[in-house]
């Protein structure tokens, strides 16, 4: 006999909360958002009568023996039969982490509007927090992004009627989103990726930290630096005089002739990445400066206080970014006093990286959990 869900919408007191997250990929496999999402159930675990476990939509998956991977299952394409032989207990909410090209190849995975859809009316009662980490593409008229952003975008419009409320990442997204037709209106949650590398509570003071540039060879994807790209960081380094310039990640060739030792330790547990960034100086940002809201990069930088330096020609960023305050944009020379002046800028961005630290995202989750079925909706 299939266990069922608690369809009356009502949970006995003091019973364990339960949360099923949908991910695109999960560990073992390197994905982002899998990480953010096992974080998340991570702190949700520490808090009493919380627990969070998974449907992954990778269908080449097969799970892991690792303590990573425990209470996760690969998610059927169709019906949703597998979330009540997954539920053994009340569930008390779900919650969507949403990357279009996570869940289909084209960025428009048509296949989870239809089984979110279905779930909904046979368990209306059970709420539905969809976190947008992407809405949809945009490109020239010459690249497939440009003709399937329509049809990205009619999936974005889905999954947030269906949705009981709605979190992003960023401003940019924030806007496209409720530019969506059709939408009754309603707030929508604007919340920063928290740092995927851990935190520190304060860390070493700027003028204790070693003069290095940090770099996430990640945004290079596979694709190798550009001429470009190391010429705009040799001026970097020369401008704050950083010696070592150590790049995190796939190894990638380094051209002869720099003024500056590079250090390619290659892919490192989350703790290693850590302890490279709560004493270094500098972190390089050189991958789409009005998207920062939901780079794991960024909140790596600003959870350490790492200074931030931006090839940007913008003094005020989304996102409450602001060039002198959060981040130095490299356009502009030092002021005299270096040292006071990335200090403060070390201590701005951990204020701001603390509002959506992972401790505060969970409560935000949890908020809109405790407040589900504010508004109704399917389609």
């Amino acid at each position: 006999m299939k266990k069922i869900l608690c369809l009356d919408g009502v949970e006995p007191m003091n019973a364990t909360r339960h949360v099923v997250q949908i991910v695109p990929r999960f560990f073992p496999t390197a994905c982002g958002v899998g990480d953010y999402a096992r974080l998340l159930a991570a702190e949700w675990q520490r808090r009493p009568g919380l627990v969070s476990s998974f449907l992954v939509a990778d269908e080449h998956w097969s799970g892991s023996q690792q303590p990573e991977s425990g209470g996760a299952r690969r998610m059927m394409r169709s019906v949703c039969e597998d979330w009540t032989d997954l539920v053994g207990q009340p569930l008390s909410g779900v919650v969507l982490q949403y990357s279009g090209y996570g869940y289909a190849r084209r960025g428009a995975p048509l296949w989870l509007v239809r089984t979110l859809r279905s779930f909904r009316r046979r368990f209306p009662q059970v709420p539905l927090i969809t976190m947008f980490h992407e809405v949809a593409a945009a490109g020239p008229v010459s690249t497939s992004s440009f003709w399937l952003r329509p049809l990205q975008l009619y999936v974005a419009l889905c999954l947030r009627a269906l949705s009981d409320r709605e979190m992003t990442n960023c401003e940019v997204n924030a806007r496209v989103l409720e530019t969506l037709p059709g939408m009754k209106r309603r707030k929508l949650v604007v919340q920063p990726v928290y740092s995927n590398f851990g935190e520190v509570s304060s860390g070493a003071s700027w003028v204790q930290r070693v003069r290095r540039i940090v770099v996430f060879n990640s945004n290079f994807g596979e694709q190798a630096p550009t001429a470009r790209f190391w010429l705009e960081l040799a001026a970097a380094a020369g401008i704050v005089t950083a010696s070592t310039v150590t790049m995190i990640g796939r190894p990638v060739e380094v051209p002869p002739g720099l003024s500056f030792q590079v250090v390619q330790p290659g892919f490192l547990a989350a703790e290693e990445v850590s302890a490279i960034l709560a004493d270094s100086a500098f972190g390089y940002v050189f991958h789409g400066p009005l998207l920062l809201g939901k780079s794991g990069v960024f909140a790596a930088f600003a959870a350490h206080g790492v200074v931030p330096l931006i090839q940007t020609n913008s003094d005020v960023l989304p996102d409450g970014l602001i060039e002198g305050k959060t981040f130095h944009a490299l356009r502009h020379s030092l002021p005299a006093d270096a040292a006071a002046y990335f200090e403060q800028i070390r201590l701005n961005v951990q204020a701001w990286y603390l509002p959506h630290s992972l401790a505060a995202t969970a409560e935000v989750y949890g908020g809109l959990l405790d407040g589900h079925r504010l508004v109704g909706g399917g389609v």
